[in-house]
């Protein structure tokens, strides 16, 4: 069998040497999500009954992803609309609206940087959520009250995945006066769903 000379020897350990730092320099893979979960299963029956009453859900805005992108995203939503809400009066239009958006490579791994990216984008309509409130990785709120609509707002994100919860309601009596919610009362109400979504969703794997 024919021996290793040193002139063999130093190729052969320069090119183990290579391979160690290539392997030892690849960053591993961020945890994340892998499937788009449905935003319909991310609130319980008694927690969307307790905003809108005995109103049906309904899937819809389903976003197909660009093959040509080297990372995707795809949204949907879950949509309550409701005339019946209780704490709104007699006569009454109420909307809960839960979107989610899931950022993914093209081979289907957690694209985490993406999100990361769009969650920024809150910043221009939104305010980072207080810390007794904050969710997730990062979370923001709106709330706005203009001609007697009433609007509560809650965004988060947790890892590549965006969820937010968009709660608008309007309400008054035979009479004509408007019926109005206290703004901690709304806010209160999004940020309960957009906690039970958190929770449903699961930690990143």
């Amino acid at each position: 069998m024919p021996r290793l000379t040193a002139n063999t020897r130093t190729p052969i350990l320069l090119i183990a040497v290579f391979l160690l730092a290539s392997c030892s320099g690849r960053a591993p893979a961020e945890p994340g999500y892998r499937e788009l979960p449905n935003p319909c299963q991310l609130v319980g029956p008694p927690s969307a009954a307790d905003l809108v009453g005995p109103a049906e859900s309904e899937l819809s805005g389903f976003d197909e992803p660009d093959p040509e992108a080297k990372s995707t995203s795809t949204s949907q939503a879950c949509v309550w609309d409701s005339r019946a809400a209780p704490g709104w009066g007699e006569i009454v239009l109420v909307n809960l609206r839960v979107q989610v958006t899931i950022h993914l490579l093209q081979d289907g791994s957690p694209a985490v940087e993406p999100a990361k990216d769009s969650s920024q984008l809150q910043e221009h309509s939104m305010q980072a959520a207080p810390p007794p409130l904050a969710l997730g990785d990062q979370s923001f709120v709106r709330y706005t009250d203009q001609s007697g609509v009433q609007t509560s707002s809650f965004y988060f994100r947790k890892a590549n995945v965006e969820v937010t919860v968009h709660y608008r309601g309007q309400g008054e009596n035979f009479t004509g006066a408007e019926v109005n919610k206290p703004r901690e009362e709304l806010e209160n109400a999004v940020h309960g769903v957009a906690a039970e979504a958190l929770e449903k969703l699961g930690p990143p794997k």
